[in-house]
């Protein structure tokens, strides 16, 4: 029998009414009822016998007319690209001027249309299966400045008339020449083995974590102001969403490298091995000993873990990294950290205790050995309120740049010497001496106790923290602390680049996103210093008509002294500070969300710091408030405006003082 398109295009049209209809009638949809996707089934039809009464339209008919309708092969599913474009643009406004660097004051007006955080503008992610059980990735980056240099950034310029077919796309012309790979091409693949799946990673670079002595990172405690953005935050389904869920749930959502180090070779994981047991095995490249250097250089690491029962999980895990200073390979360095760490879960509560030996070695510096342990526990009887404790010792002689451990006791040696933080470099972003540290973070020559309390009923979050801990030995001839309020503002001062001992005094260092300044003492310490910190943030929820608004608020009082106290407010304290800090977030409609913040700090010393031609000691105001908006414009697509005014001063080293303004426009899109 002929088929004609008769009976097709009657059932499209059929299908297409009862779709309507069925959008029609809101009443069959309640507000807060779950819509489930439509499944696709792929079947074989015979073409010559259909039933058109229970076909459904999206299956494949073939036949004279062809398919109806067309879908793509799954072959094509085996290659997949994705990515974001991300325009920048900050303009700065400093009546004043400042000397970013002595002698050579910053200008009054300056406009930057790139990105500062040295993140790409264009990035292209690929990624693909290359059989059974195997994928890859890479992607592709670009940078684009519009600082007056007209040369192309995405590619050299090709005219139409060059461009090859196709089909031999060797033989033509390069496009996209200027652009470079970021993070290289990795391969992920999975193995079936008798003891169970083997998972590999090769490649280029991947973010991982062990645990926090070995190979993790800082995290904190979930306090964070959100006015000033980071190239990673994401975008949301809606521009408030980002704003809501930190009082839902108490946290910021975050990206894949949060919490994670970065790592470069290969990574073998056993993951389902029986009796609940782990192995996982690193060989390459950590961040420690990257860079460009010819010679010998790299890290391995590794860990096994064992599940015991329902409520205990043991494990023992190591890094290990080592480089050469000399072209003869006969000055090698590097440093090591072996520990064993027990967890426990069970009902309300849940911790560790992880505790192992760490070292280091170098020609220069020589060899020394030390104990690093810690302990975290963490009880929630209710869902709406937890408590942790969180102890550790860390050995002046303990160290690892891989791991949450901040060096502040060890002199390193280096391959090179290039600047940290530019590209190459082998050196370590580092506070050294005594320094004032985030809450509860890791730092070798310390030892001390964080407590943490929060609150979380609905429309509400309360977080507060106490911490107290100490040197484990004296000697301290410096300071290092940075600044709460305009960290982000202050670092664009020196962009692209992290200089050391810079500013009108030399004492400012700069790093990723951040400042801190070093301060030399005018005795020194024999005694080990004491460190007092003190943290309450709260987050409310608030809703007027047909709008709602989040209100943050967050608190620090710190002090450094030399006796225990716990917060030391009196002038003799070598190292007061404190900050308040104010922000509001307005939901208008569900494409806009309104942002506005003050914020001020203070930091002060004493006699015993760095002190003034007339003898005055620092004493330190800044202060920044501003507006801004987030707009959605579209999926996958949002504007971020920010408008502040700021201002910094030391009454007592005046020529470390700025004032102005500072406006910055995000455009950010995926695809």
């Amino acid at each position: 029998m002929k088929m004609t398109w008769t009976w097709p295009l009657l059932a499209l049209a059929l299908s297409v009414g009862s779709a309507q209809a069925q959008i029609a009638d809101p009443e069959e949809l309640q507000p807060d009822e779950a819509i489930a996707e439509p499944s696709v089934t792929k079947t074989h039809v015979d073409p010559t016998r259909v039933d058109w009464n229970r076909a459904p339209i999206w299956h494949d008919f073939s036949g004279p007319f062809g398919s109806f309708p067309k879908m793509e092969p799954s072959r094509l599913r085996s290659v997949n690209a994705g990515g974001y474009y991300r325009y920048f643009m900050d303009y700065r406004y400093l009546p004043g001027g400042f000397e970013a660097v002595a002698g050579y004051p910053l200008p009054e007006r300056d406009i930057f249309i790139g990105d500062d955080s040295q993140l790409p503008q264009f990035m292209l992610n690929i990624s693909g299966k290359a059989g059974k059980g195997a994928t890859w990735g890479m992607d592709l980056f670009a940078f684009q400045f519009l600082e007056g240099n007209v040369a192309s950034v995405y590619s050299l310029p090709v005219a139409d008339s060059l461009l090859g077919h196709y089909d031999a796309p060797l033989n033509q012309p390069r496009i996209g020449g200027q652009m470079n790979m970021l993070l290289g091409m990795n391969l992920y693949s999975t193995v079936v083995t008798p003891l169970g799946g083997l998972g590999v990673r090769l490649g280029g670079i991947h973010w991982y974590e062990l645990t926090e002595l070995t190979m993790g990172a800082y995290i904190g405690y979930n306090r964070y102001m959100l006015f000033d953005r980071n190239p990673w935050d994401p975008i949301g389904l809606s521009p408030f969403e980002r704003y809501n869920n930190y009082v839902s749930s108490g946290q910021v959502s975050q990206e894949q490298r949060w919490g994670k180090r970065a790592f470069q070779g290969g990574i073998l994981e056993m993951l389902g091995l029986p009796h609940g047991q782990q192995v996982k095995v690193l060989l390459g490249k950590n961040e420690q000993n990257g860079g460009f250097d010819p010679r010998p250089n790299g890290a391995f690491a590794g860990q096994y873990v064992k599940t015991v029962g329902e409520r205990w999980t043991l494990s023992a895990q190591s890094m290990n990294q080592q480089a050469y200073q000399d072209s003869m390979l006969q000055q090698p360095f590097g440093s090591f950290m072996h520990t064993g760490k027990v967890a426990y879960r069970h009902g309300a509560w849940m911790g560790y205790a992880e505790s192992g030996w760490s070292g280091y070695y170098s020609k220069d510096y020589g060899r020394v050995q030390g104990l690093a342990a810690q302990g975290r526990w963490m009880y929630q009887p209710k869902k709406n309120w937890d408590a942790q404790a969180h102890a550790y010792y860390i050995s002046p002689d303990a160290i690892n740049n891989a791991g949450a451990i901040v060096n502040g006791a060890i002199n390193e040696a280096s391959i090179n010497s290039i600047p940290a933080g530019q590209a190459g470099s082998s050196a370590v972003l580092q506070p050294t001496g005594t320094s004032l540290l985030g809450f509860g973070q890791l730092a070798n020559n310390r030892t001390g106790l964080d407590l943490n309390w929060a609150y979380h009923p609905k429309n509400l979050y309360i977080n507060l923290g106490y911490s107290f801990s100490r040197e484990i030995e004296g000697g301290s001839s410096s300071l290092s602390f940075g600044h709460p309020v305009n960290a982000l503002t202050r670092s664009r001062f020196w962009r692209w680049q992290f200089p050391a001992g810079v500013g009108p005094y030399n004492r400012t260092n700069v790093i990723f996103r951040n400042t801190y300044d070093k301060i030399g003492l005018a005795v020194t310490q024999e005694n080990p210093l004491h460190f007092s910190q003190w943290e309450i943030q709260a987050l409310h929820r608030q809703r007027t008509g047909n709008k709602v608004w989040i209100f943050n608020h967050l608190l620090r009082a710190h002090s450094i002294q030399q006796a225990w106290s716990p917060l030391h407010v009196a002038a003799d304290a070598l190292l007061r500070q404190y900050s308040f800090e104010n922000e509001a977030y307005l939901m208008w409609n569900e494409h806009l969300t309104l942002v506005a913040m003050a914020s001020a700090d203070a930091t002060m010393g004493n006699l015993q710091t760095m002190v003034s031609a007339e003898g005055r000691p620092l004493d330190q105001r800044g202060y920044a408030y501003g507006f801004g908006a987030d707009i959605w414009a579209t999926k996958d697509v949002s504007f971020y405006l920010r408008h502040k005014w700021f201002g910094f001063t030391d009454r007592s080293f005046t020529l470390d003082t700025y004032q102005g303004s500072e406006t910055t426009l995000e455009l950010k899109l995926l695809f």
